[in-house]
């Protein structure tokens, strides 16, 4: 017997339904569920915008990581709380460099920003010679980008450690497919073709 959906289960069922319409490939009702436990934390005006962008730039059935991350850039933006762009925080330390200078501290309303600073050295920054800041930037970037990629992968390890009940799911989800597929075992069944495209 299926269970009843909760009223946010079905909030998210509906900022999904535009999938099955925008892509040949439907998603099985295995899977739909699965993308709803995945997402049902998100805001659902919030995903179905995301989705809606997702459809207009992907020739792919999204991910469930690509609505994530989509979504937590929406909700970033409309919140403004969204990180800013490597260009952008190394402007705000060009600024800070000719107003705050070698010897005070600056601060940075970007934690991100302020650990990266943090890691390469205010006073280093500072002591850079002028034809050594293309040099500085290329490492600025490549660390405040690292920077924002390990703190979107603690987000979403806490989200997955508060979401724990999926785990239940995913290892009955994995043991679904191992049994359909049977792959190279003697006298298991021929693993199912795949058909339909991912195209719109």
């Amino acid at each position: 017997m299926t269970r009843k959906k909760t009223m946010a289960e079905i909030k998210t069922l509906q900022a999904l339904a535009f999938l099955q319409l925008a892509y040949t490939r439907d998603l099985s009702e295995e899977q739909l569920d699965f993308y709803v436990e995945m997402l049902r934390d998100i805001d659902p005006a919030i995903l179905e915008t995301a989705v809606r962008k997702l459809i207009q730039t992907s020739k792919f059935l999204p991910t469930i990581a690509e609505i994530r991350s989509a979504a937590g850039t929406l909700e970033g933006l409309a919140c403004g709380t969204a990180e800013l762009d490597a260009d952008e925080a190394w402007g705000q330390v060009q600024r800070a460099i000719h107003s705050v200078g070698y010897y005070a501290r600056p601060e940075f309303d970007s934690e991100a920003l302020m650990e990266t600073v943090d890691s390469l050295g205010w006073q280093e920054i500072c002591q850079t010679p002028v034809e050594d800041t293309p040099i500085l930037r290329a490492q600025f970037r490549r660390a405040y980008e690292q920077n924002l990629a390990r703190r979107a992968e603690k987000k979403e390890f806490r989200l997955a450690i508060i979401q724990g009940g999926n785990q239940k799911k995913i290892a009955g989800a994995v043991r679904m497919l191992k049994e359909k597929m049977n792959m190279n075992q003697p006298g298991g069944t021929t693993p199912p073709r795949l058909t339909g495209g991912n195209t719109p």
